[in-house]
């Protein structure tokens, strides 16, 4: 199981984003935004809902979902574009 920061970061690089985008989006400090990402610090429960909400996902998805399966969602979605080796069936 990826953990969130992890899971952040590979969202975020799927859409080409930057942290600073985000972090405006998400009503944080960049520097909040990279701490999440690095592990430093965790979103809050409300934030971890507006992250969900964002990527069109439950809280309870984001924090156990395997990355294979959140990635093949936000592609199915129309979130984000399928790199090369994503299959959708």
């Amino acid at each position: 199981m990826h953990t969130i920061p992890y899971k952040l970061v590979r969202l975020r690089d799927l859409q080409g984003l930057s942290q600073e985008q985000l972090a405006f989006f998400f009503g944080v400090s960049q520097t909040a935004y990279c701490n999440w990402e690095t592990g430093k610090d965790h979103p809050s429960w409300n934030h971890l809902n507006t992250i969900a909400t964002y990527y069109q996902l439950s809280v309870s998805a984001l924090l156990d979902v395997d990355i294979d399966g959140l990635l093949i969602h936000v592609v199915k979605i129309g979130l984000v574009k399928p790199p090369i080796r994503v299959e959708l069936k």
